[in-house]
């Protein structure tokens, strides 16, 4: 279980997090609220978060759930995050019947649970906790966090609020010293001047890593840092409180692109994670990032870096991550967002419009002229059936559509657009043999009818496009994959003919070609996608088989579902591929039920996911997949063990069994207490039965 914020650094083992341990684990069976309370920047969240991610916390309790409120919310979106959060301990809850309300106390009735509520603003929200979260009298127990006193007062039920105190200065140079040398010995020569100006933070942690993050780009020279010294006792000086000056240092000495794509993030709601690949895209939507900028490197590699900066420097917070590390969302802190929104109204940088929705109709023509980003909700659908629409709209780089089935071919006049994301539910997008003029396209992102056949002298090469997801029956001839060849992310969906008749007037040409479903799709010309990275296919019932595909070398992840293959040898194909981190086989079928693996095979892999899949016998051994981490075996009621030599793969962590056989559950165990034995504690498995228990062995 894990939350997606990584907020502040702090000194570990200190009295704070000893104080509100000794309370989650105090021997009363009452129902607890424990407040934290403290002003902004101080590191509450940080507490609450070390807390509740110690394992020996963590196994007190039989489910935990995070949630940050903050100063605007819906209960709704409260409770809805909430049972997100309760994952993968518990299924299928968000799908069931009832309020949410009621669905969160269900789902914690008679369960000993540990819940944090982050950045409580309004008493109201204690009320509501009573009603919610139930109190069978086993011990369970809330954290709240706010900076508000009457807050912290009022919800506390059982001893008074834990009020944070300011850094001594001990505290205060330490969180320094890790920050700015990350845990290296300080240079002598420094260590006094980094000292003095720790101390000049006034025990604040944000103030401190903020500091400590814009130091880490001064040269470690003496003059260096003593010339940094003087410029912060001169900001801290001033009449305004040092952390506001501090910040408003570090932002000034950031270069202008970075300057801009910081203080467009002031736009994102409060508390709430940013999602990194739609940041990147909207920063280059926005021109910060730009070819100038870029060279030799993609755009969406710089924006990469740019991010780094920022969190280098303490001023963004990194929050998920995949297996890889590459950081998936972050964050901002109130205070961080609150510098973002005045430098960008004093420097006449964008911020991000979460209001850019719905209706155009009373926007003037010279507002519309200069949108370069626009998310267009489900309202004036209609207008899109006019050209003169995107006539106006001619800047755009950024396109999110809802609800859209056809796009009509004056889309072509929108010549500088980057992405288009086109939100559909249960139906497939449409598009105009028109894509084909669209020089600029970067991503596509949809569900899509298919990709219109290029003809004639209007089609030319998309060799920006990046990302095309998610096509139906895509038909990859050696001439389409010519015209994306830069593609580095494609799904592909292959279905039936009944599921595609009343599609667009290329599905008459496919079923004419394919009268008996078996669906070539070419796919051994994948193998000329010399930059393909991500790719995903999916059959649907009803194709009788695919031709076999020859994957390029460049694939880094991979996945399978609904596919049916003659045999598990057949997997060889993709056990040779050198740079494969990531697989995934999802309800795979074969006509033998058996899968031996050889030492060459799956030399990256990292990641290994089977799910609903006949496989019965899975032999291996202990020097073949010498990189996999993890291991997720979901719903396979025919295997009947996991051999014994997984537990050797040198750098395994974890084994996750879902809805698994007893025999598969029993081998699970037996790999675990074996590896103990061996002295290794690395390795966790983790089981979940049939009724959502998450159970760790």
């Amino acid at each position: 279980m894990s939350i997606t914020s990584s907020r502040l650094p702090t000194v570990a083992g200190d009295d704070d997090f000893l104080a509100i341990t000794k309370q989650l684990c105090a021997e009363s069976r009452q129902r607890q609220i424990i407040p934290i309370v403290g002003m902004g920047g101080i590191g509450k969240t940080t507490l609450a978060r070390n807390v509740y991610h110690d394992p020996s916390i963590q196994a007190l309790f039989d489910i935990c759930g995070w949630v940050t409120v903050s100063q605007s919310y819906s209960d709704e979106e409260v409770l809805s995050t909430l049972l997100r959060s309760f994952k993968p301990e518990v299924k299928g809850v968000e799908e069931s019947h009832g309020s949410m309300g009621t669905k969160v106390s269900q789902t914690l009735m008679k369960r000993k649970y540990l819940i944090v509520m982050d950045d409580i603003w309004d008493i109201g929200v204690c009320d509501d906790l009573s009603v919610i979260f139930p109190d069978d009298g086993n011990g369970s127990r809330i954290i709240l966090t706010t900076r508000l006193q009457d807050v912290a007062t009022y919800g506390a039920n059982s001893s008074p609020p834990h009020e944070m105190q300011l850094m001594h200065e001990d505290q205060s140079w330490e969180l320094f010293r890790q920050k700015v040398f990350m845990n290296r010995v300080c240079d002598r020569e420094l260590k006094d001047i980094g000292m003095a100006i720790a101390r000049s933070c006034g025990g604040l942690p944000l103030a401190i890593v903020v500091t400590a993050g814009l130091l880490s780009t001064v040269d470690r020279a003496r003059a260096s840092w003593e010339e940094f010294a003087e410029k912060v006792k001169t900001v801290v000086a001033a009449r305004d409180g040092p952390l506001e000056k501090i910040l408003s240092l570090s932002y000034t000495d950031l270069p202008r692109h970075l300057k801009q794509c910081f203080a467009y993030m002031g736009g994102f709601p409060e508390d709430r994670d940013i999602h990194v690949e739609k940041l990147i895209k909207l920063w280059i939507a926005e021109g910060f990032i730009n070819d100038a900028t870029s060279a030799p490197k993609s755009l969406e590699e710089v924006g990469e870096e740019c991010l780094q900066d920022l969190i280098k420097r303490s001023l963004v917070f990194d929050g998920r991550k995949n297996l890889h590390g590459k950081i998936k969302s972050c964050r901002l802190h109130d205070l961080i967002r609150d510098l973002c929104k005045e430098k960008a109204d004093q420097d006449k940088i964008p911020l991000y419009d979460t209001n850019v929705h719905g209706t155009l109709v009373e926007t003037t023509l010279e507002d519309v002229e200069r949108l370069r980003v626009l998310e267009w909700g489900g309202a004036d659908q209609g207008l899109l059936s006019t050209s003169q629409i995107f006539s106006w709209l001619s800047g755009l780089r950024y396109l999110v559509l809802d609800c859209l089935v056809e796009l009509p071919a004056a889309v072509s006049n929108l010549e500088n657009l980057q992405t288009l994301i086109i939100n559909v539910f249960e139906s497939w997008v449409r598009l105009p043999r028109e894509i084909w003029r669209m020089q600029q396209l970067r991503h596509l992102v949809s569900s899509f009818d298919q990709l219109p056949c290029p003809q004639g002298a209007t089609s030319f090469p998309l060799e920006n496009l990046q990302t095309l997801s998610r096509v139906s029956n895509l038909d990859c001839t050696y001439r389409l994959v010519k015209m994306i060849p830069n593609i580095k992310k494609l799904g592909i969906l292959y279905s039936s003919r009944c599921e595609f008749e009343q599609s667009s007037y290329l599905v008459d040409d496919f079923i004419s070609s394919h009268p008996s479903q078996y669906y070539d799709g070419h796919l051994e010309n994948l193998k000329h996608l010399h930059q393909l990275e991500e790719l995903k296919v999916q059959v649907y019932p009803g194709i009788k088989g695919m031709s076999n595909p020859i994957f390029p070398q460049s694939l880094k992840k991979l996945s399978l579902r609904g596919w049916i293959i003659p045999s598990w040898r057949d997997m060889a194909i993709v056990g040779s591929l050198p740079n494969l981190q990531v697989l995934k086989l999802r309800e795979l079928w074969c006509e033998d039920d058996e899968w031996e693996t050889a030492e060459d095979e799956f030399g990256s892999l990292s990641f290994l996911l089977i799910e609903r899949c006949g496989l019965r016998k899975w032999m291996t051994g202990s020097d073949h997949f010498p990189k996999l981490k993890k291991l997720l075996l979901h719903q396979c009621p025919y295997l009947e063990e996991i051999p014994a030599d997984v537990g050797d793969f040198p750098s395994l962590e974890l084994i996750e069994v879902e809805f698994g056989n007893r025999d598969v559950v029993n081998s699970a165990k037996g790999i675990e207490e074996e590896q103990k034995d061996m002295g290794n504690d690395n390795l966790r498995v983790v089981c979940i039965n049939s009724m959502g228990d998450h159970t760790r062995i």
